[in-house]
């Protein structure tokens, strides 16, 4: 029993660094396995390692006689009489032996990763594990912290200061072989609720066109900011369109999405109910949409955008009315806002819009335009309620326009000169002129806003963004009627991976 716990014990030993001080020591080497662990726990006491009790336990653990006492600590334990010496043992001289253990580096580990066929790609600011076959995994997140503070309000109400968090999103994605896809992703900032959770199937159908089917829950296309996620879009909120115009299940649905891609075009199509925490008790307002863009010109230095969209959504008997209320300000000055009135009893509703504009190298303009149609169950006149921006923008340490031609959306600024590698970032200047008219439904207002922008970008995943907001706005309803100004600044600190 005792060999066997000093077989076990040697084994660990030899395991550990202590081997390598073991072997510079000037401790011959012992005949047998016993006098080994003997010296080797010794090491560790010199060492520092354990302790001269723990050092003891070990060597009552591993002799039938009680052990010497630890030498060259500062603890006594030897309060039991030394054993009685033993015929000196014919000892080996020392043999040569190979270079000692040590402890494994980073290029060890990468180079014993590449073996394994594993790789780590850091590129998108957090790390994707790549294995043979196609497997893939990376963790997500976003966070999205704001401060705004709005003045030149004839209402004293609306001139308030306030802070948020936009976004506190955490999740995962990767791939399961070259086919399967699969995304998770919570959002924290306001109550937990699941924004993305889909599987999906991707397909090479040429050499130059991809499609995939989804099944599950993710952010649907409609415009061009519409479509694009909070933390890409070069404004802190989307513009006119995409907010102005959004149907009622939100930004996300749950159900079926199929997307094709080619090398100068894409065509999305989706078929949704209600989110994930959607109310199970009735039937969900199922929402068709459609979404495509192409390329007419796409060189290096630049590009031409064309884009269209729609949707039809057919309201559950639950729904009795459409109250539209869209923030003008900021996301957390809820009183800057351009409200529809209420519209009761809509039955159906169909929407669709176009989208128009380019970069060359590092300047970009692009124009949307939306029109939503209600139609309600009691045969009313439809309503028509409309959208339309046009926004522009420079990088002006000359990175390309962040905007991706193989989907038609915004993406992420690749940062020539990092902060963290010694550079100054990337600085990018934008402007956007919007506007919502509700004027056509019985109690709707209209609205128009400029906005003025700055982004530094310190490295391809934090961005500081500093935003001016000049809102000229109507009501015929609400606590805040009739016409009345104001201007925002804003500014946001992001983190997004």
């Amino acid at each position: 029993m005792m060999r066997t716990v000093k077989r076990i014990i040697l084994a660990a030993l030899a395991c550990t660094t202590s081997v390598n001080a073991y072997a510079q020591s000037s401790i011959p080497a012992p005949v047998d396995g016993d006098a080994k662990v003997d010296a080797l726990i010794r090491v560790l006491v010199n060492r520092g390692t354990i302790t001269a009790a723990e050092g003891r336990e070990l060597l009552d653990a591993t002799r039938t006689e009680p052990a010497a006492p630890m030498q060259g600590t500062s603890v006594a334990v030897a309060q039991t009489p030394p054993p009685e010496p033993a015929a000196p043992a014919t000892r080996r001289p020392p043999q040569p032996s190979a270079a000692s253990p040590r402890a494994p580096s980073a290029a060890d580990l990468a180079a014993a990763a590449r073996k394994d066929g594993l790789t780590v790609d850091w590129k998108g600011g957090a790390p994707r594990f790549i294995s043979p076959g196609g497997f893939s995994f990376k963790p997500r997140g976003r966070i999205l912290v704001d401060a705004d503070t709005t003045t030149g309000s004839r209402f004293d109400d609306r001139n308030i200061t306030t802070t948020g968090a936009r976004a506190l999103r955490f999740g995962f994605q990767g791939t399961y072989g070259q086919n399967i896809l699969y995304q998770v992703e919570a959002d924290f900032s306001d109550t937990a609720e699941i924004t993305s959770a889909y599987v999906g199937w991707r397909q090479k159908l040429t050499e130059k066109v991809t499609t995939e089917l989804d099944v599950g829950s993710r952010l649907t296309e409609r415009g061009l900011e519409g479509s694009s996620g909070s933390d890409q879009v070069p404004f802190m909120e989307r513009n006119a369109v995409g907010i102005g115009l959004v149907p009622l299940k939100g930004f996300y649905g749950l159900g079926l999405t199929s997307k094709t891609f080619g090398p100068n075009w894409h065509v999305a199509a989706m078929v949704v109910g209600d989110g994930v925490d959607g109310n199970y008790a009735v039937s969900d307002t199922l929402t068709t949409m459609v979404r495509g863009h192409w390329n007419p010109i796409k060189v290096a230095d630049g590009f031409v955008h064309v884009g269209g969209w729609g949707y039809r959504e057919g309201f559950s008997p639950a729904v009795t009315a459409l109250s539209l209320s869209v923030r003008q300000a900021n996301r957390f000055n809820t009183t800057v806002r351009v409200l529809s009135g209420p519209l009761s009893n809509p039955d159906h509703a169909y929407a669709y819009g176009a989208e128009l504009g380019g970069g060359y190298r590092n300047l970009w303009a692009f124009g949307e335009y939306g029109r939503r149609v209600v139609s309600y169950r009691t045969g009313a006149a439809a309503t028509p309620l409309a959208a339309w921006a046009l926004s522009a923008g420079w990088m002006v340490t000359g990175e390309n326009v962040p905007f991706d031609t193989r989907t038609g959306l915004y993406t992420t600024v690749d940062v020539a000169h990092p902060l963290d590698k010694g550079g100054l970032g990337a600085l990018g200047l934008v402007v956007r002129y919007d506007g919502i008219d509700y004027s056509d439904a019985p109690l709707g207002g209209e609205s128009k806003t400029l906005t003025l922008g700055a982004n530094w970008y310190l490295n391809n995943i934090v961005r500081i963004m500093l935003n001016y907001t000049h809102a000229d706005l109507t009501n015929r309803t609400g606590p805040y009627v009739g016409n009345d100004t104001t201007d925002t600044f804003a500014t946001r600190f992001q983190i997004s991976f």
